[in-house]
């Protein structure tokens, strides 16, 4: 039978098309109807149509997940991590970068409020603006940001604690008699790059030593933007 539907799935267990929908929307019933239906189901290779119960559930099962840059490999594990969770859990992914859309992350909040999805995941390790946090702030719909840790009222936050680790590299390089200690900086534009300064600042006020601006040079994160940055301290 070609495209079989919830009314020959009816038929052939012997049972109403709303038990049969209530079957495939989760609920339960009767182990013997549920035999038949799972018989019939699969003698009739039939296949729910997705569109249907999603206007039924009012929900997509998609969780959109928006990148700085799809392209860039950095991100590879995220992805994996993400869609592993979201699988256990029934859902898929949809990405969207914002490279190739010319948007900022704002611009895809009607995805989720146009029900296209049922969520967002905001990936990006940029410094986010504190009128974009506010805007977010805002926002009722399920939302989560990974890669800048500004803190929020209303959404979760996931990154590593940059800070902490530059003050405990700091207390360290202390413990082991390092008075005059010196800091390679990031791009201004990644959120990593704030945190771990203040870190950085905020340890050698705890332990009452000097901070010199000179001793703080900027580098673009790569070995040649590194090797320059040692050049100019070392001067």
């Amino acid at each position: 039978m070609d495209n079989p539907t919830i009314n020959d799935v009816a038929k052939a267990a012997n049972t109403s098309k709303s038990t049969v929908s209530r079957y495939l929307n989760g609920y339960k019933v009767k182990n013997q109807t549920r035999e038949a239906l799972e018989l019939a189901i699969k003698e009739l290779k039939y296949h729910p149509n997705a569109n249907a119960r999603r206007l039924v559930k009012n929900r997509t099962q998609v969780i959109g997940v928006v990148v700085d840059d799809i392209a860039n490999m950095f991100y590879a594990d995220i992805y994996r991590g993400i869609e592993a969770v979201l699988n256990e859990c029934g859902y898929q992914c949809a990405y969207y970068s914002r490279t190739s859309n010319y948007q900022g992350e704002l611009g895809f909040m009607d995805l989720a409020r146009e029900r296209q999805v049922d969520g967002l995941i905001l990936v990006s390790f940029l410094k986010r603006s504190q009128k974009t946090i506010n805007k977010i702030n805002e926002l009722s719909i399920p939302l989560a940001l990974v890669g800048d840790a500004e803190p929020t009222d209303n959404v979760l936050s996931v990154d590593v604690n940059n800070e902490l680790g530059i003050r405990d590299v700091v207390h360290y390089l202390y413990r082991i008699g390092h008075k005059k200690i010196a800091y390679i900086s990031g791009p201004a534009e990644y959120a990593a790059t704030y945190w771990r300064q203040k870190g950085f600042e905020g340890a050698l006020v705890d332990l009452g030593l000097e901070l010199n601006s000179d001793w703080i040079i900027s580098s673009d994160w790569t070995e040649e933007g590194g090797h320059n940055a040692m050049r100019k301290l070392l001067q």
